[in-house]
């Protein structure tokens, strides 16, 4: 990028670069995603059990974050807008309120799977595991 700049490029291939950067970090990051969904939704759904609860918010969010990340990858999630005469990708709306509930769901989940005691004794799901 910075070669670009100071190689004297024309504001279209600056502008090509910058959406080509930020959706090959998309893909990157799908790809990650998918490859980390089955034992990360796994444990999520073993920690909501200490909770005696079923797990289906973790569902609801690791289909939240596949949604906002394919939206993003596909190139559906950002404008392009001018910048000092550039054109430069910006998050367009809808994506940006997205990855707001995406953000606060996601603090509520760091808040229920970490930091939140799971049931005293047994529940539907089994016996306690800290119970000895």
């Amino acid at each position: 990028m910075a070669k670009l700049a100071a190689g004297g490029a024309d504001a279209a291939a600056i502008s090509a670069a910058l959406s080509g950067a930020m959706q090959g970090a998309a893909w990157g990051s799908l790809v990650v995603f998918v490859l980390m969904a089955y034992p990360a939704y796994c444990l999520s759904v073993k920690r909501r059990h200490d909770k005696n609860n079923a797990g289906q918010d973790v569902l609801i969010y690791f289909g939240l974050t596949l949604l906002l990340l394919l939206v993003q990858a596909l190139g559906f999630g950002y404008t392009m807008g001018e910048i000092g005469g550039i054109s430069v990708p910006q998050p367009s709306a809808v994506y940006m309120v997205l990855g707001l509930i995406a953000g606060i769901f996601g603090i509520y989940m760091l808040v229920v799977l970490g930091f939140l005691k799971g049931t005293a004794g047994p529940n539907d799901f089994g016996p306690d595991p800290l119970g000895g």
